[in-house]
């Protein structure tokens, strides 16, 4: 790998974890919450919605804290109205 492109790179990931950085300072999770996942296919594997449960019981674990993953295959959070004739 030349010079040039390792210089980029580094300098990419310095300017992330200072966004990372200023944006964990707004964690919007609280102790006594209740966290829902609603979703489609994505929510429903449980895969970033794994991770955001882990890293808010790993680092507040005295906190009572609930996470319900909602998710289902085809499912939409908008709501269909219908106008009758």
């Amino acid at each position: 790998m030349n010079r040039a492109l390792t210089k980029w790179i580094v300098v990419f990931f310095l300017i992330a974890a200072q966004g990372i950085s200023a944006f964990a300072g707004e964690y919007q999770i609280r102790d006594g919450d209740r966290v829902v996942f609603l979703g489609d296919s994505i929510t429903e594997q449980r895969l970033y919605t794994t991770y955001v449960e882990a890293y808010a019981l790993t680092r507040h674990p005295t906190w009572r804290l609930v996470f319900r993953n909602v998710g289902w295959g085809g499912d939409t959070s908008w709501v269909a109205t219908t106008s009758a004739p």
